[in-house]
């Protein structure tokens, strides 16, 4: 990315203390790496590509040397992030949905997120048409999600055929609770989230009965209506269903 304005920003997102490690998802040349490390924080890169890694040993070497930096060698996908930490990265559109599904399933949780995506992915996240999505609803029932900018396809080298966005996510937390338990009710909700989605013109309460049963129709009835399809139900609704599962469980 060529952007200085842009760069800046992501950096200027990061808002923990100087001692949590920031993990960058795919560094590639290493110049957002570089911006982070100017500011202070440990950084944490996570590359699977063996050319990169050899580029970012050599250019990188005396930081890596200091401790400042280190090269984590595996696919974001099947990371464990320990302790608390910041995550942040330049997320290919094809994968953007799973990182983010892997990211909040984790044990812990990061303090904050930025990441720089798709523009098209990231108004959908934060639902700028006013209807959600499973992607909207699987980011924001864990934190607050918001668009920081817009970054021009000409900012990149070579340019993408699409502008991204700066996606910052904050307060992160999980809303259904911690421990064992909390697998097994966060299952149940995407269970209900991805059965209400199932069939985008149908009303939901007709998706819960189809894809669920009677039983779990009864228990979305409480929240919506007969005519109400699942993009207009609002994330605060779909978190009473959490919280609701969560107290039953």
């Amino acid at each position: 990315m060529r952007s200085e304005k842009a760069l800046q920003q992501i950096v200027d997102c990061i808002n923990v203390d100087i001692s949590v490690p920031v993990f960058e998802i795919g560094p590639g040349e290493g110049v957002l790496t570089r911006k982070v490390l100017e500011k202070g924080y440990k950084v944490k890169a996570v590359e699977i590509d063996r050319e990169a890694i050899t580029y970012l040993n050599d250019v990188f070497f005396k930081e890596i040397q200091d401790g400042k930096l280190e090269i984590i060698e595996r696919n974001v996908l099947e990371m464990e992030y320990p302790g608390k930490y910041y995550l942040l990265g330049n997320i290919p559109y094809y994968i953007t949905g799973a990182i983010f599904r892997h990211t909040f399933e984790q044990k812990n949780l990061p303090s904050g997120a930025v990441f720089l995506i798709q523009k098209e992915v990231g108004e959908r996240i934060v639902a700028r048409d006013k209807k959600e999505s499973i992607l909207s609803i699987s980011v924001k029932i864990f934190g607050e999600a918001k668009v920081v900018d817009v970054v021009k396809a000409g900012s990149f080298s070579p340019p993408p055929k699409v502008d991204s966005v700066i996606l910052k996510v904050e307060n992160i937390r999980s809303p259904f609770g911690s421990g064992s338990e909390r697998v097994k009710i966060e299952k149940e909700f995407f269970r209900f989230l991805r059965a209400a989605f199932a069939h985008k013109r149908k009303f939901v309460l007709s998706n819960i009965k189809t894809e669920l049963g009677e039983e779990e129709k009864v228990f979305m009835q409480k929240y919506v209506t007969e005519k109400q399809r699942a993009e207009d139900i609002p994330l605060n609704v779909w978190k009473e269903i959490a919280s609701d599962l969560n107290l039953q469980n």
